[in-house]
Order: structure tokens, then sequence, then C-alpha cells
């Protein structure tokens, strides 16, 4: 597997924003929280999933615990995260 499926790896933001939807909030409590528009977090999680290669929110846990074993995998051979 490449980064994220073989896809660009994630920007911090889309990051941040997919962990926050996958943690059960709302497109509107994300843009809260962030004080970003609506709009901006779906432009941001849309990005996110084609990094992921998924398409929807169901699908964002399973990716992101894919990334984490593989940083972790990464972290433990002393390899650099690459993004």
């Amino acid at each position: 597997m490449g980064e994220q499926d073989g896809r660009r790896p994630l920007r911090a933001r889309e990051l941040e924003i997919a962990r926050l939807i996958a943690g059960g909030l709302s497109t509107r409590a994300v843009a809260e929280r962030l004080v970003l528009s609506e709009r901006t977090v779906e432009n941001h999680l849309h990005r996110a999933y084609r990094a992921f290669g998924i398409t929807g929110r169901a699908e964002l846990p399973g990716a992101l615990a894919r990334r984490d074993e593989h940083d972790d995998r990464h972290e433990r051979q002393g390899e650099p995260d690459g993004g």
C-alpha cells in the first residue's frame, strides 16, 4: 500500500477534520469548532476521502486506523513518517 492507498498524503487540516468527523461530529460542529464554513469543511473532507481512497464518512474510522497502524510500523522501524 502506498501513501494512503497510493494517493497523495493527507494535509494536516484534512487529517484534523477527518478525525473530528470520524469521532462523530457533524460538518456544522466541525465548522464551528475550527471557525470555518461548512463548505470548507466539506471540501477538506472530500480531499481526505480521495487521499484515503474511500467514498464516505462511514469508512473514515477504518481508514484512520490503517493510517495510524502504518505510521506506527514506520516509527518502530525508525523510518520518517512521510506526512
